[in-house]
């Protein structure tokens, strides 16, 4: 609010409980360890040189991923619904049964054009 050229600012004081009480109200993070599916493909040839072109994994680990103490996959097992109700290979509920591998009967392809599930 200005009055006479003067600016004046209302603040509301905010009552925050001791350093301790607010540390117990933090969720705790964890470490997620993630099963990841085999490769499915054996390599990048080593003289192929590209902008971008990720470095491989063999020699650089990928960092931790952290997330709240108790955290769950909620959508395994859900129903699935999406635009394209038949697709070409596969069944939508495919989609959420926890199968993460790339191999034959482990993946949904979808017709062509904008899908959505």
């Amino acid at each position: 609010m200005t009055r006479a050229g003067i600016t004046v600012c209302l603040l509301a004081a905010t009552v925050l409980p001791p350093a301790a009480a607010r540390a117990e109200t933090k969720p705790r993070k964890v470490k997620l360890e993630l099963k990841l599916p085999r490769p499915q493909f054996v390599g990048t040839p080593k003289d192929l040189k590209t902008a971008n072109l990720e470095a491989s994994r063999k020699t650089h680990k990928r960092e931790p991923f952290y997330v709240p103490a108790g955290v769950k996959n909620v959508a395994l097992g859900k129903k699935v619904t999406g635009s394209d109700m038949e697709p070409i290979i596969g069944e939508l509920k495919m989609l959420t049964d926890g199968d993460k591998e790339g191999e034959e009967g482990s993946y949904v392809e979808l017709g062509p054009g904008k899908q959505h599930v």
